[in-house]
């Protein structure tokens, strides 16, 4: 019964010279040292070798080490490239607000001047007014 239900990973198959590729990646010297783990990983599974050895060999953890070969299968080499993308925090200023005050700066004058400063600029949208002195 635990033989069915244990898990194993996809298997990786490279084509000779997709290994020639990705094995001069990894001595190539130009990439970083994170990239280079994330290559040798996937060089390490195609060779068959599990997931709970490849880990301790390149000294990380195992879930990134299923993280980079599930990327790989998906996107290939472009999967090792990218990390992932992150939600970061929401913008206080919308998008809306921040083109209409660069547009009012580019297209407009200032009553009573020739050019605008941060204090002319902050008076007509004062939920503004820090954002546009950074």
């Amino acid at each position: 019964m635990l033989s069915s239900m244990s898990r194993t990973a996809s298997p990786i198959v490279l084509a000779p010279e997709g290994q020639a590729t990705l094995e001069g990646r990894t001595r190539g010297g130009r990439l970083s040292y994170r990239h280079v783990v994330r290559t040798k990983s996937i060089t390490m599974a195609a060779d068959r070798v599990p997931n709970q050895d490849i880990a301790p060999a390149l000294k990380v953890s195992r879930p990134p080490v299923q993280l980079w070969r599930e990327r790989f299968l998906v996107l290939r080499v472009a999967g090792l490239e990218q990390g992932a993308p992150r939600p970061g925090r929401t913008p206080r200023v919308s998008e809306k607000k921040i083109r209409a005050v660069v547009d009012a700066t580019l297209h407009t004058t200032p009553p009573a001047a020739t050019y605008w400063s941060t204090r002319t600029t902050e008076a007509p949208s004062v939920t503004l007014a820090r954002q546009i002195r950074r």
